[in-house]
């Protein structure tokens, strides 16, 4: 892997449109600029590669008071359609790294609430969070859309990058379920990679992730709609697998072994890849779980992804130490 420097934004306007107390309730009054949680910056504990060049604008300031949400458009304004995410910040302590938070749903359905169980996970422990829409494939119209999702996380990724010092982080970690865990793979495995360059993207800023947590992914290019996504054969930047030794960071891998829509096996491929590669991987295999075990509707964990909060928590304190 190269190291590299991940390059900061201009400030613009404010794009957030609706703002919410992190807990539902009624979001106090913005922190003055100048405080300690919002000026607070560390070195990112792992390596980054160099920017995807772009010939976009540099995003705008994302202003989150602690303790609230705001809805945020992320995608820059050359983008081919406007996409939003939710930014939260914690009440109280905050940890360097902010959680991206991406939803699955086999690349056709589902939203950033699909998450909000590991949202407000992360936000009790101290982690800001950001959970983002990204466009979905249409099997009835839709031909090659590739790399357009891909370039829409990236894009996320990038708009965090850019406000690392505003929002009092220094390294960005992709959470992902099934498709959301493929596209981390991919993310994780393509920093700086010219294939997903353009105006989908901003302007001078890294797309590279510092660390992935993936729940039952699938990461060798498969797609249930192959035609609509790829134009036929998957292209081979969406082949994690081939490309682990690109990884930008180190990876928690989750799936259950009893996973009947994608086998473990996928995921144990991944993890062997990384592994060969030399990039540090903790590979957790839950007993007799099946293919999205840790969610329950859009608010809630499972008991069985309640008890996997402790495994993501201790790898994030591991890999990415609170400040002191």
């Amino acid at each position: 892997p190269v190291a590299g420097t991940p390059t900061t934004s201009a400030s613009d306007q404010p794009v957030a449109s609706t703002a919410r107390a992190a807990d539902g309730g009624t979001p106090p009054a913005p922190a003055p600029a100048t405080s300690a949680a919002v000026t607070a910056t560390v070195e990112p504990t792992s390596p980054v590669t160099e920017p995807t060049t772009t010939a976009t604008t540099a995003a705008p300031v994302a202003e989150v008071a602690p303790g609230t949400c705001e809805t945020v458009v992320y995608t820059p304004s050359t983008a081919s359609q406007p996409h939003d995410g939710e930014l939260c910040r914690p009440a109280t302590t905050q940890h360097q790294a902010a959680i991206l938070l991406v939803h699955g749903g086999g690349g056709v359905t589902g939203d950033r609430q699909q998450l909000n169980g590991w949202r407000d996970v992360y936000l009790a422990n101290g982690y800001v969070t950001f959970s983002v829409n990204y466009r979905l494939t249409d099997p009835k119209t839709d031909v090659s859309l590739y790399p357009l999702p891909e370039q829409n996380v990236k894009a996320a990724t990038q708009y965090l990058r850019s406000h690392e010092a505003s929002l009092g982080v220094s390294s960005i970690v992709l959470h992902g379920g099934s498709a959301g865990a493929r596209l981390g793979g991919i993310l994780l495995t393509t920093a700086g990679d010219p294939t997903f360059a353009g105006p989908e993207l901003w302007a001078g800023v890294s797309d590279a992730l510092d660390g992935f947590i993936g729940f039952y992914g699938y990461y060798d290019g498969l797609q249930f709609e192959p035609t609509a996504y790829y134009g036929g054969a998957p292209d081979p930047t969406a082949d994690s697998v081939e490309r682990a030794y690109l990884a930008s960071g180190p990876s928690l891998v989750i799936h259950g072994s009893a996973d009947a829509l994608i086998p473990v096996s996928r995921s144990t491929a991944f993890v062997n890849a990384l592994r060969a590669a030399g990039w540090p991987v903790q590979y957790e295999i839950v007993p007799g779980a099946g293919h999205g075990f840790d969610v329950d509707g859009i608010e809630s964990l499972t008991a069985h992804g309640a008890t996997e909060t402790g495994v993501v928590l201790t790898w994030l304190q591991q890999e990415f130490p609170p400040r002191h």
